[in-house]
């Protein structure tokens, strides 16, 4: 009787044990599953290669925000310029921690052309400390152009004041009336 209940107890405790071993693959299947979707779903995101007509581009002022899953096509920088306008990308840069998890993340933009991006707006750069940044474009904002900048090798640079008050340098001007006017 004795040697049945210990079997009846090992076959019990088998099955249990079994039972959470399954459950818990099935979880972290199902975790990871979660995972990649959200990739997957962000990775779909891209950035417009289409760019709006002159009149469409007319219609932004500055201060107009478009989110990165609205922007259908990007405005036309040439007809900006001529408004004394300019594209701004607005991104979230995201610090990562020794995992290799997002940590801080800072809000900010930048101006067209300073660096470059995947298909998806997304970079990464080592910082100054050696850790990783992931930036990640989330829009676009139309700002003023506030300064111009003639620089060495006959190029002009617009710039734009942020957020936090700091003038910061676009990309150069591309329009070729308003190139005309400035030489």
């Amino acid at each position: 009787m004795k040697k049945m209940k210990r079997l009846f107890s090992l076959i019990l405790a088998s099955t249990m044990g079994m039972g959470l071993v399954g459950c818990s693959s099935s979880a972290n299947e199902e975790e990871t599953t979660k995972k990649t979707e959200t990739v997957e779903k962000e990775e779909t995101i891209a950035l417009p290669t289409e760019t709006m007509s002159p009149e469409e581009t007319l219609q932004l002022t500055a201060g107009t925000e478009i989110k990165i899953e609205d922007l259908e096509k990007m405005p036309d920088e040439a007809t900006l310029e001529e408004n004394n306008l300019m594209t701004t990308y607005n991104i979230v840069n995201s610090f990562l921690d020794e995992n290799v998890e997002k940590g801080k993340e800072i809000e900010m933009q930048e101006g067209l052309g300073v660096y470059e991006y995947d298909e998806h707006g997304y970079r990464e750069q080592v910082g100054s400390d050696g850790k990783t940044q992931e930036i990640q474009i989330t829009g676009i904002t139309i700002e003023e152009i506030t300064n111009l900048v003639h620089n060495n090798d006959g190029t002009i640079t617009k710039c734009f004041v942020d957020d936090y008050d700091q003038e910061v340098r676009g990309g150069n001007i591309i329009s070729e009336k308003l190139l005309a006017e400035l030489n």
